[in-house]
């Protein structure tokens, strides 16, 4: 699939999800009242108000920014192995089901009502529908997804290695980092810290100090996955996320081989570790080439870092030495 197409279908699609979203405040907009509840608290009170139309311009507006993510996504993604088309389109259908419901369920809820302040209540049960609605429309882009082939991969990746001299020492470390994610997650953080200093400041006894904790943590959890770090030695790879924890290792003698390979991070449901993908986990902070690791049950374990190539072929010499000694002392 061209990038051409795919950034056609998304065009379109986006255009379709927009129209299902802005259509029921167009087609009742004469039964709501004006201003219309835009917002419920944790009792499912309303307690929040805007107009009809600019209720449904905010939302359709959110969802057209998404669509250009998704639009570069389409562009920068090869989509040709279904695992990264079927997390592709079940994060945007996803997406499109809560916003559609969310629409729905407000329109609803103010549907010939007098005033806003006695719109329907929408509880956690509503809640729950609105999720559901994602999950509906995220299930059917896994299932479109899922249509065509995937692309052909080597059966045996080559493994490369380096020329070492008797007795030499080296130590390979790389790291990959994940600059979106880190303007993201330092964006967050620093809103964070802006709304709890404004409110302690202003007002302690604000209910939206909360929310600047959640900011903050948000932020924290982001910045912990924007940045990995990778060793090879002689006491096999180390690999450390942030500032160095998460941590993973793996000994060299439980290592059969190794290699680069470019891999996308759609494909493993995006950034982060996956640790139940087929048995083979993978610590994801951009797409792109990879160090895969295969271990003596089998299975692999990737990460994505730069100049992964050097690493493999240092990890490869190493376990060829090592099986080489092991070799001369049996026959002696």
């Amino acid at each position: 699939m061209s990038s051409r197409i795919r950034l056609t279908v998304t065009a379109v699609a986006g255009i379709v999800v927009a129209a299902v979203i802005a259509w029921p405040v167009i087609a009742f907009h004469d039964r709501l009242p004006d201003p219309m509840a835009s917002h419920w608290d944790l009792h499912g009170r309303a307690d929040g108000s805007v107009s009809p139309t600019r209720f449904a311009v905010i939302t359709v507006a959110v969802w057209l920014v998404i669509c250009v993510l998704a639009g570069a996504n389409a562009i920068r993604s090869t989509l040709r192995v279904r695992r990264v088309r079927s997390t592709y389109f079940m994060v945007w259908g996803f997406v499109a089901g809560v916003l559609i419901t969310l629409q729905w369920m407000a329109v609803w809820a103010n549907l010939d009502r007098p005033d806003w302040t006695q719109a329907r209540s929408i509880t956690w049960a509503g809640a729950g529908i609105d999720i559901a609605g994602g999950i509906v429309l995220g299930a059917l882009g896994v299932l479109i997804g899922r249509f065509g082939p995937d692309e052909s991969l080597p059966s045996s990746p080559e493994l490369p290695s380096l020329d070492l001299k008797p007795g030499e020492r080296t130590v390979w470390v790389s790291t990959a980092r994940n600059h979106a994610l880190i303007t993201v997650g330092s964006g967050i953080l620093t809103l964070g810290v802006v709304v709890i200093a404004l409110i302690v400041t202003i007002s302690p006894q604000e209910k939206a100090v909360p929310y600047g904790v959640i900011l903050l943590v948000v932020g924290l959890l982001f910045l912990v996955w924007v940045r990995v770090r990778v060793t090879v030695d002689e006491g096999g790879v180390g690999i450390a996320l942030g500032v160095g924890w998460p941590r993973w290792n793996i000994p060299l003698a439980d290592i059969t081989g190794a290699w680069a390979e470019n891999r996308e991070a759609m494909a493993y449901g995006g950034w982060g570790y996956r640790g139940f993908s087929r048995g083979a986990p993978v610590v994801m902070v951009r797409s792109g080439v990879c160090l895969v690791v295969e271990r003596s049950n089998g299975r692999t374990f990737a990460v994505s870092v730069d100049d992964a190539a050097n690493g493999a072929a240092l990890l490869n010499s190493l376990r060829s030495t090592i099986a080489a000694a092991t070799t001369g002392e049996q026959a002696v």
